[in-house]
């Protein structure tokens, strides 16, 4: 939660407004978006963006891009070979 309080306090200080938006709020928002910590992070600017520029968020694709894949791609020998 720590790292999302920078990024909601970095994206203030860039665009020089106060986000309204609790930081439980924010956590929880980007909680659902996936595993990964860029992925969140994604998120969370995304929703700032939002907010900012609009006043309000609304849905946001990044959880795709946080999916975990864990198959892996087995080549056969005899197709290295070949």
């Amino acid at each position: 939660m720590a790292v999302l309080e920078k990024i909601q306090d970095f994206h203030g200080k860039s665009y020089d407004w106060k986000p309204d938006i609790e930081i439980n709020a924010l956590f929880s928002a980007t909680e659902k978006r996936g595993y990964l910590l860029r992925t969140r992070i994604r998120a969370a600017v995304e929703i700032l963006d939002q907010l900012y520029q609009y006043g309000k968020a609304g849905n946001i694709t990044i959880n795709e891009l946080g999916q975990a894949d864990y198959s892996e791609n087995l080549t056969s020998l005899e197709s290295i070979i070949d």
